[in-house]
């Protein structure tokens, strides 16, 4: 049954195909820009293929379709391929400025369920790609997330390594890691939790990637951001008497206690190393 579309990210941009040399248009799989020079899909879409070998990346939903060669590939050791279904690419060079890196979180894979998703990918080897979407039917095992496909094109081979784009988290979620075929439930697929993937890669220090700031919550955020006190008509008004407890700006002194105990554990709170998952 055909369900309403799921809309598609404002910038995808950080949408790129995987290729096994500089001048192959038949892409291998679906790759997601997480920094200027790493690239996030799936350990099938370049198995058996090594640097040496030649892998490329092609920006293909940027402004410019430029190419970058994949210098170094980074897996998971001691778990199974097909379980932890996940590689690193590192860039030999920077990604084109018109290429911006996905906003990136990780929610856990219950927390997903019933909310809506979209993908992209190539089909096929189709160089034009296509887009999928749908709803998160269940959370599986180890970080697997089971994908209902509700958009008139379902998930197919192709879209191995694409981004699980979440409207409600305003990013990248996940990796589609397998679709469904054969049966009655095909075009359906599963994808791989962003959070399991920082677990699986520790070392790459990808939850510095999902931290929110200022600039991933949009414009209208940035624009809010820049409010100041001094400026706002209000201030003498409202937002000073109030911040010292009195009526007027023009009464002395601070009827609250414990403020500056109070603002110092917020602050503490805010600035903390390691922040809270749940």
């Amino acid at each position: 049954m055909i369900v309403r579309e799921v809309p598609a990210p404002a910038d995808d941009s950080w949408v790129v195909a995987i290729h096994g040399s500089e001048d192959d248009w038949m892409p291998l799989g679906t790759g997601v820009l997480i920094d200027e020079y790493r690239v996030l899909t799936c350990a099938h879409v370049v198995t058996g293929r090594t640097v040496e070998a030649e892998l490329w990346v092609a920006f293909a939903k940027a402004e410019q379709q430029e190419r970058r060669r994949v210098s170094a590939l980074v897996a998971v050791g001691g778990v199974p391929a097909n379980v932890a279904d996940v590689v690193v690419l590192v860039l030999a060079e920077p990604a084109p400025a018109c290429a911006r890196p996905a906003p990136l979180r990780d929610p856990a894979g219950t927390d997903l369920v019933d909310r809506e998703w979209w993908a992209f990918g190539f089909p096929a080897g189709d160089w034009e790609g296509s887009a999928a979407s749908g709803r998160v039917g269940a959370a599986l095992a180890y970080g697997w997330a089971r994908l209902h496909t509700g958009s008139r094109y379902p998930v197919e081979q192709g879209f191995s390594g694409g981004g699980l784009w979440s409207p409600e988290y305003a990013a990248v979620v996940g990796l589609v890691g397998q679709a469904r075929e054969g049966d009655a439930h095909a075009g359906d697929g599963r994808a791989l939790t962003l959070r399991q993937i920082l677990g699986w890669l520790p070392e790459e220090k990808l939850d510095k990637l999902t931290r929110w700031s200022v600039a991933a919550s949009g414009e209208a955020a940035l624009a809010a951001w820049g409010w100041n006190l001094d400026q706002d008509p209000e201030a003498g008004r409202h937002w000073r008497p109030r911040a010292r407890g009195v009526s007027i700006d023009s009464e002395q002194g601070y009827r609250f206690r414990g403020r500056r105990v109070a603002l110092t554990e917020i602050v503490a709170w805010l600035r903390r190393d390691i922040p809270d998952r749940c």
